[in-house]
């Protein structure tokens, strides 16, 4: 998603779609690093606590992440879903 995009999407201006983009990219970044840290590759599961310990830790929060994938309309929305998805499944194929 480009800047030009995120304009359309939001009827912002280029600089607002911008520093919308950055923030989208450093939480998609905080979310990668905590996914990392609370992954367990043995037993193919994420601690949520861990997950929630490191967003925290970050300076962001699940909300946050949500707030600033949404600002991307419909596929931030999709994004976000499908990685709530994806972290909910791999704690249920455990059981």
């Amino acid at each position: 998603m480009s800047a030009k995009d995120l304009v359309k999407i939001n009827n912002s201006n280029l600089k607002t779609a911008q520093n919308d983009l950055i923030e989208i990219r450093k939480e998609a970044e905080n979310v990668r690093a905590a996914l990392e840290s609370a992954y367990n590759a043995r037993l193919n599961t994420v601690n949520i606590e861990t997950f929630n310990q490191k967003l925290k830790e970050s300076g962001s929060s699940i909300s946050q992440v949500y707030q600033s994938f949404k600002s991307a309309g419909a596929s931030g929305e999709a994004a976000f879903r499908s990685l709530s998805s994806q972290v909910f499944n791999t704690n249920l194929q455990l059981r």
